[in-house]
């Protein structure tokens, strides 16, 4: 008696990519990547700003927000190593290396006995600079909220230039505008900065 199975008498399936198949999938998985990185680039800078240009906010605010509660002067300084001295820095030489928030009782900008520091931000990510109009090193609110001194622009440069900056436009009455660089709503000859370092 021959007995034959029904797999016997059936093509088997073939379960699989050919090589055919196969190599070109990988072509246009591979052209789908070229053509996305130059994107996901782009998106990863532009977070990168953002998240600094808010961090920088956050601090203006909370300066401006503690010096209402307290009744007294904070003031937002550049720090050379905000986390071994905290020591405000006074060459102009830029925020990049991160600032301090701390209540300014006698008003001179530097934090001393009797000065409380309430925060510290540390340095920004490579490749990112920040400058403040007039090279100063400090920026101090009231306790009205309102800013000591002029006006402030703040601008945050990467290596894609002043096209791709951010600025932070602080008034005297301590509101806080952010634009991109070349958006800046002020006539040409206001603007502190038109170009990047």
């Amino acid at each position: 008696m021959n007995i034959r199975s029904q797999t016997d008498s059936q093509p088997v399936a073939q379960r699989g990519f050919t090589l055919l198949e196969f190599i070109v999938t990988l072509s246009v998985a591979s052209l789908l990547v070229v053509a996305a990185t130059p994107a996901f680039q782009e998106t990863t800078r532009e977070n990168r700003m953002r998240g600094e240009i808010s961090q920088l906010e956050g601090a203006l605010n909370l300066a401006r927000l503690e010096a209402m509660r307290r009744n007294n002067r904070v003031t937002v300084c550049a720090a050379a190593d905000p986390n071994a001295s905290q020591v405000c820095k006074t060459d102009g030489s830029g925020w990049s290396t991160g600032w301090i928030v701390f209540s300014d009782l006698d008003g001179d900008r530097t934090l001393d006995a009797g000065d409380e520091l309430i925060r510290v931000y540390d340095r920004m990510e490579s490749g990112l600079t920040l400058d403040k109009n007039g090279n100063a090193d400090w920026v101090q609110f009231r306790a009205s909220g309102a800013s000591t001194g002029s006006a402030s622009t703040f601008r945050l440069c990467d290596e894609r230039g002043f096209d791709s900056s951010t600025l932070a436009i602080l008034s005297n009455i301590g509101r806080i505008s952010i634009v991109k660089g070349p958006a800046d709503p002020r006539p040409t000859a206001q603007r502190p900065f038109t170009s990047c370092p």
